[in-house]
């Protein structure tokens, strides 16, 4: 049984957090049904299951990320490294530019809908999008953890 079957809603990228919470509520407690709960409500790793759950993904798998994209990746790569050593409301606005960047990769795509061989295609390429941003935004957490210590 597959988490959406678990929980009696649809295989979709958008979950209604109100509908999959009252339907979590109503489970017997177990380690399972909350891996299940939060795979779900977490937008990242419900992209994932659903591309996986669909074929499209394999665990481990590595995309080639667009040209296009990279490019647009080389100038935000350069000012994460000047921003080592740079004062924390530098560190917080590249932060909000970052957010605002993931979350125009998800208009860009609009996840919802029906999910098509190539939907699903559009959808594998803003994972692997996503997990970049991520890994950025990783980076930038280790500067704020820095801060911290001194």
């Amino acid at each position: 049984m597959n988490y959406f079957e678990l929980f009696d809603i649809p295989v979709s990228v958008v979950v209604q957090d109100g509908l999959l919470q009252q339907r979590y509520l109503g489970l017997p407690g177990s380690d399972e049904n909350r891996a299940a709960y939060e795979t779900l409500a977490d937008p990242q790793q419900l992209l994932a299951y659903v591309l996986e759950l669909k074929g499209v993904l394999r665990p481990g798998e590595k995309m080639q990320l667009p040209h296009m994209f990279m490019m647009e990746m080389m100038p935000l790569n350069e000012r994460l490294f000047a921003l080592e050593a740079a004062p924390e409301t530098e560190v917080r606005k590249f932060r909000q530019q970052m957010e605002k960047m993931q979350a125009r990769l998800w208009e860009e795509v609009q996840p919802v809908g029906e999910l098509t061989p190539a939907k699903l295609q559009e959808l594998k390429e803003l994972h692997f999008k996503q997990k970049y941003l991520l890994r950025i935004m990783e980076r930038l957490s280790t500067f704020a953890s820095r801060d911290q210590v001194l």
